[in-house]
């Protein structure tokens, strides 16, 4: 995805030291943003730190494509005004993914291209 231009990063409900002690172990990865849980913002679906961190990136949220493993992040994404890729190797399945709203599916990692 970073080879083909795009702007990467992660958001997630995890505390901000424990998102840091799990980045570490990609070293290298071509991320712009790492965003854990931490003040002054609520945790997802509330799209707050969403809109943070396109801020950040400097791209409106609508341009966007969220990847996540669950119903909160399809709603997330939708609060946000993005487009929501459910991820079928994570924790949920296609049935709770869809029924969350999720616009797109990819069954894996590589399957995120087809979705933009």
């Amino acid at each position: 995805l970073s080879a083909l231009g795009l702007r990467l990063a992660v958001i997630t409900n995890k505390p901000q030291p424990q998102t840091e002690q799990v980045m570490a172990l990609l070293p290298g990865a071509p991320l712009q943003v790492v965003w854990g849980q931490q003040p002054p913002f609520a945790v997802k679906p509330d799209p707050a730190v969403y809109f943070h961190v396109c801020e950040l990136l400097g791209v409106a949220p609508e341009e966007t494509l969220y990847c996540g493993d669950s119903d909160v992040d399809m709603l997330f994404a939708k609060n946000a005004g993005a487009k929501g890729a459910g991820c079928l190797w994570g924790v949920r399945d296609e049935a709770e993914l869809k029924a969350a709203g999720a616009d797109y599916l990819a069954k894996a990692p590589l399957g995120i291209l087809e979705c933009l």
